[in-house]
C-alpha cells in the first residue's frame, strides 16, 4: 500500500459547537486535537512555566494536570464501570477541569483545534470566538472535554443525565465524529 495522499483520505473527527455570530447561532465543527497539537501544547505549557519562574512565580506544570486530567477520563478507564461510577468520575473531571487549566491553555487547545480549518487563524481571533461567540458554558465544556479526552458526544451522552451541564444544548454530532 502506497501511503502518499493517505492523510487527505482520512476524515477529521470533530465535536459541533453552537457559536453566537450577530443575532443568529451558528454550529461550528472544531476539529479533534492531533498528535502534533498535543505536542505544541507540552512546548506552549512549558515555555508559560519558565516565564513563571523567571517573574518569580510558583510555576504551575499545566502539561502534567492535562495528563492526570485526561487519565482518569479516557474512554478505557471509564470502560467496565457502572452508570453510576462513569458519571461520577466523568462529574469530577469536567467540575475541576477549569479550575485547575489557565486560561492560556485553554485558548492554545481551541486554536491548535481551529487550525486544522484555517491555518492562518490567529489565537487572538480563536480567543474571539471562543470568548464571545460561546456563549453556553456547557457547550465550552463539551469541547473542553474533547480536547482532553477525547470523549465524542455520544460517550458523553452515556456518561451523563440530563440535570448534568455537559448535555445542556446536545447538538447532534457531526457525521466525522460519528
Amino acid at each position: 500500500m502506497k501511503t502518499k495522499g493517505l492523510a487527505g483520505r482520512i476524515d477529521t473527527p470533530t465535536i459541533t459547537i453552537k457559536v453566537k455570530v450577530g443575532d443568529k447561532t451558528e454550529r461550528v465543527e472544531f476539529p479533534q486535537i492531533t498528535i502534533g497539537d498535543w505536542w505544541e501544547i507540552k512546548k506552549w505549557s512549558m515555555q508559560s512555566m519558565a516565564l513563571m519562574k523567571e517573574a518569580g512565580e510558583e510555576p504551575v506544570d499545566m502539561w502534567a494536570l492535562l495528563m492526570a486530567i485526561n487519565s482518569g477520563v479516557d474512554e478505557v478507564s471509564l470502560r467496565g464501570k457502572t452508570k453510576e461510577q462513569k458519571e461520577k468520575i466523568q462529574r469530577k473531571a469536567s467540575m475541576g477541569l477549569f479550575g485547575k487549566l489557565d486560561h492560556g491553555i485553554q485558548l492554545i487547545m481551541f486554536h491548535q483545534s481551529l487550525k486544522h480549518d484555517d491555518p492562518e487563524i490567529s489565537r487572538e481571533d480563536a480567543d474571539r470566538i471562543i470568548s464571545y461567540g460561546i456563549e453556553d458554558r456547557g457547550q465550552y465544556m463539551r469541547a473542553m472535554m474533547y480536547f482532553v479526552c477525547g470523549l465524542t458526544p455520544e460517550a458523553i451522552a452515556e456518561l451523563t443525565e440530563s440535570d448534568n451541564p455537559l448535555e445542556s444544548n446536545q447538538d447532534t454530532p457531526s457525521e466525522d465524529a460519528q
